[in-house]
């Protein structure tokens, strides 16, 4: 018999995915509830995020432009998974992916999170 030994921390462990909504983000937050994790998302738009994320997910207002919203998003988290899209232009890749995400680093300092993973096609 192979028995697969899942760590008792996974059903306490928070994880923050901000970029939830997103193309790369969905199947993130799938596989987390399917291991186990508790599962917040970070989302500008609340009920879109609802309808796409289902109920077992803790959905939290907050932009990654607005560095107030993460730190509270992320009380309590042990971990963020990040994955982040600017806007059609470079300006709004490089104000969204490059600021986003120092935003969001600096925020995960601040807060104590374990663990910060990013996936990035900015480079």
């Amino acid at each position: 018999m192979n028995a697969v030994f899942v760590p008792e921390r996974r059903v306490t462990m928070r994880i923050l995915v901000v970029g939830a909504t997103g193309m790369l983000g969905q199947p993130v937050v799938r596989r987390l509830l399917a291991d186990g994790y508790q599962v917040r998302a970070l989302a500008r738009n609340v009920a879109a995020a609802r309808t796409l994320l289902g109920t077992q997910v803790e959905i939290v207002a907050g932009d990654v432009l607005q560095p107030d919203s993460l730190l509270s998003a992320m009380a309590q988290c042990d971990v963020v998974y990040a994955s982040l899209r600017g806007g059609d232009s470079l300006a709004s890749c490089d104000r969204v992916e490059r600021g986003g995400m120092q935003n969001i680093a600096t925020a995960a300092l601040r807060s104590g999170v374990r663990r910060l993973a990013c996936l990035s096609g900015s480079g």
